[in-house]
């Protein structure tokens, strides 16, 4: 018996019915009616690397030792984070490491946290992209808007000026201006240069780009609104040249003062497969990879959404076609892949769908459905391509890591501390925190709600005596969460505040995790680093140092604001909510038709699950069960 596994990032469950029941998920619907559907309960955080590990595992978030997004690990400063979208940190077993061991032929296509890789005769394609602002490893520049609007957030400031020293220009251009565009890496270094012409011409307004001042020469040729081929180069590393590839839309030009040109990510064309050589015969055969598909290039204002879902349907088409070339060129028992546009879609246009956003217009929240519904399609398309591949002789699994839900406001945890008086901070200069560890009792780390105790004889700087003291203090914490309001609605915004031993239950446990951890109600997102939703960090690096977020004003409560910032979030909600719970199905032979399950099943089970199917033993680190009650008995043997 073979799996294919394919995992939709964020896909809420009611939402999935909704798409299915109005036409935009023929391939779930159909999968749904003959196959065991159910609910799956998130980890907690319902976060995307804890949540794909404990998929991967079928082992806790503190057991796999992927708890967030940003890792604190004991004994080390409260600002140095480690990687968590990388496999470096995993410590349980993988079900691609357990089927690989009993000699079943593992494809890993984009499984977050897979790279490095662990598999040791298989095929990988990716596994390092860029999530939660991260950036993929694999890109050798980000994404870039060229702009001569200096009011464009992080866009890259240009002066179109007289062209000058080009050759080869036809005669009867008009308003002929130049600009050059510089392509950096993530450290600011200058990799590439180009040389970009605008003109008019018989009454339209163009631009071509090209290599050197010579029009012959030029390598993208783009009216207003038009998207250009791919284009292939090499760029200077500091490892050295490298080939890349990347793609650019013309969004406006209104000569001889404006101009808004977007460039995609570009994305190495080698070295992000295993084996090596894959990399060659994707290009090839499919094309450059369209990797990042992040919101924040749409919310900086570089984009608008009919680009957003370009980039969408660009990214799902390459997934589609490099899903099939995998299933049809090799041998294989165990297949996994995993789509994130819809996590990203949501971020964006929640507050237009949702009443409870300030910033929601309820006559145009129909064009923002539609929106999502497209999204949702795209997945939909991709589930309908692997499964044509499917013989009878294969399962077919899909779930989600989390759901989302509604934020319209960030609570600042650390500026709640400085005004409770646990933690001490000064401002420099320039204007940035700087805390006093000797007078500092208490302090927020990561998208994991959780506030740990500066406690002596663990923490370098550590200030509260174990014991006591230490109880004390989670006591008087836990107590002032309890009683935090917001002022404008006058709500409490704590759902659930507890002392870590009581999340066992949830597998969060260790000196790893905060002292205290709680859950947000319905709106509030707990935001405690200064690089939440700021895409300018990201660096797909081991380690890296992360500043609080504390803003002078001390405020606690921030409001989002729809299309500059994500309207929805996942992290600080309870994974029993149904925001947060996920869609799990099954079908295949041996599996039931056409039941629902009325209780949940965990995302914890997944791993045992396959397991099971595959004939091999569970991932050695599993904490979950197999599902047994989705098959029509309960032995392998007879499945078989």
């Amino acid at each position: 018996m073979r799996v294919v596994f394919i995992g939709f990032d964020s896909m809420r469950t009611d939402f999935a019915r909704k798409f299915m029941e109005k036409g935009y998920m023929p391939n779930m619907l159909m999968l749904k009616r003959e196959g065991f559907f159910a609910e799956a309960i998130p980890t907690y955080p319902p976060l995307t690397p804890p949540g794909w590990a404990t998929i991967a595992t079928g082992a806790w978030p503190s057991t796999t030792g992927i708890e967030d997004f940003y890792l604190h690990r004991a004994g080390k400063p409260f600002d140095l984070a480690y990687n968590g979208s990388t496999s470096e940190f995993c410590k349980a077993e993988t079900i691609w490491e357990v089927a690989e061991k009993n000699g079943k032929k593992v494809i890993l296509l984009k499984y977050p946290g897979s790279w490095p890789p662990t598999i040791k005769k298989g095929i990988q394609v990716d596994g390092a992209a860029g999530f939660g602002g991260q950036r993929c490893r694999f890109a050798l520049s980000d994404s870039c808007c060229y702009t001569t609007d200096p009011s464009i957030k992080r866009g890259e400031l240009i002066t179109l000026k007289e062209a000058k020293g080009w050759i080869n220009i036809p005669k009867g251009y008009k308003e002929v201006l130049e600009a050059e565009l510089y392509i950096k890496d993530r450290e600011g270094s200058i990799i590439k240069k180009y040389y970009l012409l605008a003109f008019s011409n018989n009454g339209m307004q163009k631009i071509i780009i090209s290599n050197s001042r010579d029009f012959k020469r030029s390598i993208v040729s783009l009216l207003p609104g038009e998207w250009s081929n791919w284009i292939l180069d090499v760029f200077e590393s500091k490892e050295g040249p490298k080939k890349g590839s990347f793609k650019m839309k013309l969004l406006d030009l209104k000569l001889p003062y404006k101009l808004k040109l977007y460039r995609s990510q570009i994305h190495q064309n080698e070295g992000f497969t295993i084996p090596e050589e894959l990399s060659k015969d994707i290009l090839e055969n499919i094309g450059p990879f369209f990797e990042r598909t992040a919101p924040d290039d749409f919310e900086s204002g570089w984009i608008d959404l009919e680009t957003q879902m370009e980039i969408y349907e660009a990214h799902t088409d390459w997934m589609c076609k490099t899903a099939t070339y995998l299933l049809k060129k090799y041998e294989w028992d165990l297949f996994m892949t995993q789509w994130h546009p819809i996590d990203y879609a949501q971020h964006i246009v929640w507050g237009a769908i949702d009443p409870g956003h300030p910033d929601y217009n309820p006559e145009k929240a129909y064009l923002y459905w539609d929106f999502l519904g497209k999204v949702y399609r795209l997945a939909d398309r991709l589930l309908g391509e692997v499964v044509q591949h499917i013989t009878n002789d294969t399962i077919v699994i899909i779930t989600a890591d989390h759901g989302h839900e509604l934020m319209h406001t960030h609570i600042l945890i650390n500026n709640f501390l400085v005004r409770e008086g646990f933690l001490c901070v000064h401002f420099n200069e320039k204007g940035e925190p700087e805390i006093d560890w000797s007078k500092t009792k208490a302090y927020a780390f990561g998208m994991l709600p959780q506030i740990f105790i500066n406690l002596k004889g663990r923490d370098p700087q550590g200030t509260v005596e174990p014991g006591e003291e230490y109880e004390k203090l989670r006591d008087e914490i836990i107590e002032k969460l309890y009683e935090l309001r917001d002022p404008e609605r006058g709500k409490h915004v704590i759902k659930m505040a507890v002392k870590k031993e009581e999340m066992k239950a949830l597998g969060l446990y260790g000196e790893n995790v905060g002292d205290i951890i709680f859950m947000t109600e319905r709106g509030y997102m707990s935001v405690s680093t200064a690089y939440y939703n700021d895409p300018s960090w990201g660096l797909p690096v081991r380690e890296l140092h992360m500043p609080p977020k504390i803003t002078k004003n001390l405020n606690i409560f921030e409001r989002t604001k729809l299309f500059k910032m994500h309207t929805s979030e996942h992290p600080s909600f309870s994974p029993f909510s149904e925001a947060i719970r996920v869609p799990f199905l099954m079908k295949g032979p041996g599996v039931k038709r056409g039941i629902e399950r009325v209780v949940p099943v965990r995302l914890v089970d997944v791993a045992p699950t396959i397991a099971h199917i595959l004939e091999v033993p569970m991932p050695k680190n599993s904490e979950g069960s197999i599902i047994l009650d989705a098959f029509e008995t309960d032995s392998v043997e007879k499945i078989s």
